[in-house]
């Protein structure tokens, strides 16, 4: 999973990443904790969370390759109405993993949200702590990723991404 920075090409009608994202309906609301940064306390934001199956194409300057376009599942949390004097929180989160039901978008975005240091993320390091080295593998189909191949006690319940 990765937050998008840039507004992307994508080949949709609707030609960048931003647009095809915020087009679908808002499936859920979730409340988020927003830590200080500078003068503003921290604070709980609701974001609204929607997601779509995104086709995202090869870069233009290597269309002589022929690559084709990837698909990715774009799940957005976008902050309708923030307070006065703060900025909307707003997260397009580009992942390799299925989104098929509203709870799979925001168990993602609570993933997302973990980084910012909650019990959740704590859960997280400790299981990473106990994973055994050697376990990371190629995809198949000539992905450049990387994914770990879970086998610590417990993995079968964890989500598969």
């Amino acid at each position: 999973m990765v937050r998008a920075a840039w507004n992307r090409r994508v080949d949709h009608p609707e030609r960048s990443l931003w647009t095809k994202v915020a087009a679908p309906p808002v499936v859920a609301t979730l409340t988020v904790r927003v830590p200080r940064r500078g003068p503003p306390p921290a604070r709980q934001a609701t974001v609204a969370v929607r997601w779509c199956l995104v086709l995202w194409g090869p870069p233009t300057h290597r269309t002589a390759e022929t690559l084709s376009s990837m698909a990715v599942w774009a799940v957005q949390a976008v902050e309708e109405q923030p307070p006065a004097g703060c900025d909307a929180i707003e997260w397009v989160l580009l992942i390799t993993c299925a989104v098929h039901t509203p709870a799979d978008a925001v168990e993602r975005v609570d993933c997302y949200a973990c980084r910012w240091g909650s019990t959740s993320g704590i859960k997280g390091s400790q299981a990473a702590a106990a994973l055994k080295p050697g376990h990371w593998r190629r995809p198949t189909g000539g992905g450049a990723a990387w994914r770990y191949t879970a086998s610590w006690p417990g993995a079968s319940s964890l989500p598969p991404c």
